[in-house]
């Protein structure tokens, strides 16, 4: 069997659906070497290292950081090349595919924020997702979802048969773990010019991550309780990250709150250890790298209840209802002054990020594009 992959996501800066895709890839390499995968990028090939031979890229003469490049090969080339290479099943993993085709093809979908949520999107990714997504719903044979709740949306939303529909997560990075060496740690501590307590965001900086929300029930609680910690962001701007952003810099956050920008891939996991506690306040996620992340790290986790995030940390993490924010301050008062809560949430978390393995995934995976080839 032949499979092919779009690729062209991976590129830049990796965030959540890249960073899904790269998983991917290296869980099916761990776990297949017995059928042929073409990978589909752009004139450069993402540095993902050493593959095994039966995975080869594909390069197209296009910059992939161009959307409407990648827009008008999607629909215009995709299945075409797909057939030219001789694949049997083309996965495209990031919400989209080919609108028409002939090749057999499966498709993941994360979440569904530009139906649920549009106010939150760009009025690109509305136009594009709203017009493309129902077509890839529709064409594809099997539909890979991170959570059962992406699935519900969906059904409920999308009227999506809840036969094609595959609930897989995805896994965790091994580099994400603790990290016992003290002097590794205060070496990120002082390049990065952290404070000596703090707790965390990671994400892109937008406003359905939940982080105007966030802000003003951290000031709350740091001004009620008088505890040294800081919030420190750390993502890269997304939709409308303006308005973001002039709510971490207005002049009363700026002696609670600390953004760093896009923290590098070997920094992320020291950024986990040394933090007290990670938050994710987003109110609804498809599935929650941050909150898998921080476990794996051993730093315990303050989530929304609503979403995916009580599959990902299941009795790992402290829970606050979303939207309002005094719950979300009087459980950031708890997380930080209840060490007895903080012990137990490390250790239940270490124990629960194990049971997210990318070759877990992958074999997912690879068992449904059999079954699609054989369809």
């Amino acid at each position: 069997m032949r499979i092919g992959i779009d690729a062209t996501v991976i590129y830049g800066r990796y965030t959540g659906v890249a960073r899904a895709v790269v998983g991917l890839i290296r869980g099916l390499a761990e776990v297949d070497d017995e059928n042929d995968y073409v990978l589909y990028c752009g004139r450069d090939i993402p540095p993902l290292g050493e593959l095994p031979a039966n995975f080869r890229w594909r390069t197209r003469p296009m910059d992939v950081a161009s959307r409407l490049r990648v827009v008008y090969w999607q629909q215009s080339r995709l299945d075409a090349d797909a057939r030219e290479d001789g694949v049997d099943v083309l996965h495209c993993p990031a919400y989209v595919a080919p609108m028409r085709g002939r090749t057999k093809m499966v498709l993941s979908v994360y979440d569904a924020h530009v139906f649920t949520h549009p106010q939150y999107c760009s009025w690109l990714n509305r136009m594009h997702y709203r017009q493309v997504m129902p077509y890839a719903l529709g064409r594809a044979a099997r539909i890979f979802c991170p959570s059962c709740a992406t699935r519900d949306v969906l059904v409920q939303r999308l009227r999506v048969g809840e036969s094609r529909i595959v609930v897989v997560p995805l896994g965790v990075e091994r580099r994400f773990r603790r990290i016992l060496q003290p002097d590794v740690l205060e070496q990120v501590r002082t390049a990065l010019e952290l404070p000596e307590q703090f707790v965390l965001f990671v994400g892109n900086l937008e406003p359905r991550k939940g982080l105007p929300r966030l802000l003003e029930a951290f000031i709350r609680a740091r001004k009620s309780t008088g505890f040294p910690h800081k919030l420190v962001i750390a993502g890269k701007p997304g939709d409308s990250a303006k308005a973001v952003m002039h709510a971490v810099d207005a002049p009363h956050a700026r002696e609670h709150v600390m953004a760093l920008g896009y923290v590098s891939d070997a920094c992320l996991p020291h950024l986990y250890n040394l933090a007290t506690a990670v938050i994710c306040p987003a109110p609804f996620e498809g599935f929650g790298f941050t909150a898998l992340e921080a476990m794996a790290c051993g730093t315990p986790v303050l989530a929304n209840e609503s979403g995916a995030l009580p599959e990902v940390c299941g009795d790992a993490a402290l829970y606050v209802q979303p939207r309002h924010v005094e719950p979300l301050a009087e459980a950031i008062r708890r997380i930080l002054s209840d060490e007895e809560l903080r012990h137990r949430l490390i250790a239940q978390g270490l124990t629960r990020a194990e049971r997210f393995q990318w070759a877990t995934t992958a074999r997912v995976t690879l068992a449904t594009y059999e079954e699609v080839f054989g369809g």
